[in-house]
């Protein structure tokens, strides 16, 4: 068995967006800085398939479509021999695992969209995207910079440096965004959820067995744990509305009070709750 890994790899131009699917491995997407105004791009793309030296990929797919890179990458359980990886119990032939994995790695211009997937991988994107799209069976989501945002996995961390708004589920692990300037759903299966700064819009933050922290600009946000505590922060000066209920911990606002605000007049809302658990709302 050759386990040296060696790249495929491709290049292509006219790409305004990207699809990658990977059956099995790691998908890092990286977008170059934009060019300056002047220098035409004509949309250049770089593929390259990771891979052990005995796997063949050439059922891999990647092409470009009207302006989308599509980098298809099946299951890899067929051996060199062109048998299906496995071993023989009479007719019967049983495969051994998922395959191999190959992992894709892919170079496209700045702020164009992305969609992404793998059942068994980490998916990373870096730069900045539009509207981006990503998803992992079991394995971890980092994503830089994107418009709007719909991430989940199975089983893993998601990571999220700023976005305009959108979803994030995992399963299992910790849910973190660093900025949000819109409407945002978090949720966890089992795992914290953390939000650094948000504008805009709603938050919804929802975890089985977690702690919520959430930086709550403007807007208002709406937090539940089965089992965890949920800490809010708000500015001072702004007339925040609050709706807390843990039903086996402590309520604890510590706000300057400042008034009910006037007709018009902008203002937060905070409904939290917690099975079991503590809720503090406080200034940063």
């Amino acid at each position: 068995m050759n386990t040296e890994i060696v790249p495929t790899t491709h290049d292509v131009t006219g790409c305004t967006s990207v699809v990658v699917r990977n059956h099995r491995g790691d998908i890092t997407v990286t977008h170059r800085a934009a060019t300056d105004p002047g220098q035409p791009d004509d949309g250049l793309a770089k593929v390259r398939l990771l891979h052990a030296g005995d796997v063949d990929v050439s059922g891999a797919v990647v092409r470009v479509d009207e302006g989308v890179l599509l980098v298809d990458v099946p299951a890899q359980d067929v051996g060199p021999d062109g048998r299906r990886r496995g071993f023989s119990l009479g007719p019967l032939t049983i495969g051994t695992g998922s395959g191999s994995s190959v992992d894709v790695e892919v170079e496209v211009p700045g702020g164009i969209p992305v969609e992404a997937s793998t059942k068994f991988g980490d998916i990373t994107v870096t730069g900045t995207s539009a509207d981006a799209r990503v998803r992992s069976g079991a394995g971890t989501v980092r994503l830089d910079r994107c418009l709007g945002l719909t991430a989940s996995t199975g089983a893993g961390d998601l990571t999220v440096g700023s976005c305009t708004g959108g979803s994030a589920t995992t399963g299992t692990g910790t849910v973190t965004i660093k900025s949000s300037e819109g409407a945002l759903h978090l949720r966890a299966g089992a795992g914290n959820i953390r939000v650094r700064e948000s504008s805009g819009g709603e938050v919804s933050a929802s975890t089985g067995a977690g702690d919520i922290r959430l930086g709550l600009l403007s807007g208002s946000c709406q937090c539940k744990s089965g089992a965890g505590d949920i800490t809010v922060t708000v500015p001072r000066g702004e007339p925040v509305w609050l709706d807390l209920n843990a039903g086996l911990g402590t309520v604890r606002k510590d706000v300057e009070p400042v008034g009910a605000p006037a007709e018009g007049q902008p203002h937060l809302r905070v409904h939290a709750r917690s099975g079991l658990g503590d809720i503090t709302v406080r200034h940063p």
